[in-house]
């Protein structure tokens, strides 16, 4: 009878530890529990040139980049190589910050280039930040040359800047003030101004004017 009750008391013990003993792989017997990590996502954005221009000793270089990722673009770095009609190259590079996912934004850079006569101009390298979307933008762009600029800032303040070469960005990773204004007054005798408000990467305003010495402006509150 005791040989009968050690045996069955073994026999529990056993099938006991093999419920509650943990699953292993086959391959490997780790016992350690799976998980995947998905990557981050990378930033990417299309460049594209769409026109130069040589003027005197430099050239000036006017692209488009196109946010064309799903990761908002905080900073880049853009090289292109100047083809002179001697075959001598000269390698320049410019950079700009926040492009929201799924803008296309215009810019341009310039190169100097001395005596020489550009034939070409080509983008062989680009460099991408991704960041995470500032609380509010502010943009001016348009064809005047120059303008005026005053906005409010993230802790209600004014700013004003003079002479400011457009296209602009003005951003703010975080924004304590409730009402948001920007104005631009065009310095030249003619050309468009626009003024965009972004809050949370989404447009919130925007307003435009033509022709000389006009201002641009927009405002709200949330």
């Amino acid at each position: 009878m005791k040989r009968i009750l050690l045996v069955s008391v073994i026999l529990a013990a056993m099938l006991l530890s093999a419920c509650t003993a943990p699953a292993t792989t086959p391959e490997t017997g780790d016992t350690s529990p799976r998980t995947t990590t998905k990557p981050a996502p990378e930033p990417s954005a299309k460049f594209t040139i769409t026109s130069f221009d040589p003027s005197s000793e430099y050239v000036y270089i006017y692209y488009d980049i196109e946010n064309n990722g799903n990761v908002y673009l905080n900073y880049y770095k853009v090289y292109f190589t100047i083809t002179c009609d001697d075959g001598s190259k000269i390698e320049y590079w410019t950079n700009g910050t926040d492009v929201l996912v799924g803008q296309k934004w215009s810019d341009s850079g310039i190169a100097k280039v001395g005596s020489q006569k550009v034939t070409s101009v080509e983008i062989t390298k680009t460099e991408l930040t991704g960041g995470t979307t500032p609380k509010i933008i502010y943009e001016i762009t348009g064809t005047a040359d120059e303008v005026d600029v005053t906005l409010n800032n993230a802790t209600g303040g004014t700013e004003q800047y003079s002479n400011v070469s457009i296209p602009k960005k003005y951003s703010y990773r975080s924004f304590t003030d409730s009402f948001f204004y920007i104005s631009a007054q065009n310095q030249g005798e003619n050309g468009t101004v626009r003024v965009s408000i972004y809050v949370d990467g989404k447009l919130f305003k925007t307003s435009s004017s033509s022709g000389a010495y006009v201002i641009a402006s927009a405002s709200g509150s949330r």
